[in-house]
């Protein structure tokens, strides 16, 4: 396998890592699996595609080689204390955004294919210093309705 065709994708991989910005984001564990199945799905049918392909074999064993890994931290993950962390999202994320640069590059070298390009998915709660601001200023609403029902059902 050429040597600059695995660091060009290592590259292209690095390139597209977003910042840490999703502290202020929960992701109940729920969330977070229908993410991973989400994830599966996409590169399950990358794999389809690849095999389909008349690629070099040298190219999809490097892509199989990518797909072993998602499949063993996707298996080996699968519990709901593993999805009780906020980095096995973080991963997860890193693994579609490593199958999206992958799907880029086997389009490049002429792959077909068949799904359309899957969009990031926000399923977390948004706890960012607006959203909680705006919990907070209907929670303050609802408080002073309920003291002050409370007020006129005591009088």
């Amino acid at each position: 396998m050429s040597t600059d065709y695995v660091v060009g994708l290592a590259m292209m991989a690095r390139e597209h890592r977003a910042p840490h910005d999703l502290g202020a984001v929960i992701y109940p564990p729920g969330a977070m699996k229908a993410e991973a199945t989400t994830v599966d799905a996409e590169l399950y049918q990358l794999y389809l595609d690849v095999n389909a392909s008349k690629l070099a074999a040298d190219k999809k064993q490097a892509f199989y080689r990518f797909v072993n890994e998602w499949k063993d931290f996707y298996v080996n993950h699968s519990s709901w204390t593993d999805r009780a962390w906020f980095s096995y999202i973080e991963k997860v994320q890193d693994y579609r955004k490593r199958g999206n640069v992958w799907r880029d590059a086997l389009q490049a070298a002429g792959v077909v294919v068949n799904a359309p390009r899957p969009e990031e998915t926000h399923a977390g709660v948004d706890l960012s210093l607006p959203s909680v601001g705006k919990l907070a200023a209907i929670g303050g609403v609802l408080a002073v309705g309920v003291v002050g029902l409370m007020i006129a059902k005591g009088r």
